[in-house]
């Protein structure tokens, strides 16, 4: 596969896994992980879809209503995949670095400055 392609995949990647946390649709997210995938954050790593699941439902429950999602700054080099995004106003600012293996998502790096409720 040409470098060109490989970015190509990796930017649609992006771009989905952004369009599914924009539009809550904890499914089409979920939708994106490999079976056998880890989510790590400051508060520990979760393993395997189940307990990713628990942790973006419980996560984006507290999101006030009508927030906007906004993503930028996406970068891909080979598999892996960088994004910073805010939730306004319960987001200023998160970070995320994916690994993925073929087209899911193998690992995941999520930090943020949060004021949620």
């Amino acid at each position: 596969m040409m470098l060109s392609e490989t970015k190509q995949r990796m930017d649609e990647a992006l771009f989905r896994h952004a369009r599914a946390f924009a539009g809550r649709d904890v499914d089409a997210l979920m939708s994106d992980y490999c079976e056998s995938a880890a989510l790590l954050t400051p508060d520990g790593a979760m393993r395997g879809r189940e307990d990713i699941r628990a942790f973006f439902e419980a996560f984006m429950a507290g999101f006030s209503p009508g927030s906007i999602f906004e993503a930028s700054r996406p970068a891909a080099a080979r598999n892996i995949g960088y994004i910073v995004w805010t939730v306004d106003p319960d987001l200023p600012f998160a970070t995320e670095t994916l690994i993925f293996f073929g087209p899911k998502i193998l690992t995941q790096s999520f930090t943020a400055q949060m004021n949620l409720r």
